[in-house]
């Protein structure tokens, strides 16, 4: 799926939603409706950093092709 030119990559088990707050980021499972990532947008940067998350996802944030892709987290 695709929000603010930025592409979110879910290879998770979740059925996931975006949702957004002015430019920040929330990632939701539908299931639950709980959220799973909240990536907070740096204006001067034009980058995402992760500034909440639960431990049942692990993200990778690629600034170079404006991708974020989300991973189970198998440890927890």
């Amino acid at each position: 799926m695709k929000i603010f030119n930025w592409n979110i990559i879910n290879e998770t088990g979740f059925d996931i939603t975006c949702d957004y707050f002015s430019k920040d980021i929330i990632i939701v499972d539908k299931a639950t409706n709980r959220q799973l990532v909240y990536f907070k947008y740096n204006i001067k940067e034009d980058i995402y950093t992760e500034d909440e998350k639960v431990h049942k996802v692990i993200t990778q944030i690629n600034t170079m092709d404006k991708s974020i892709t989300i991973y189970d987290n198998i440890a927890s």
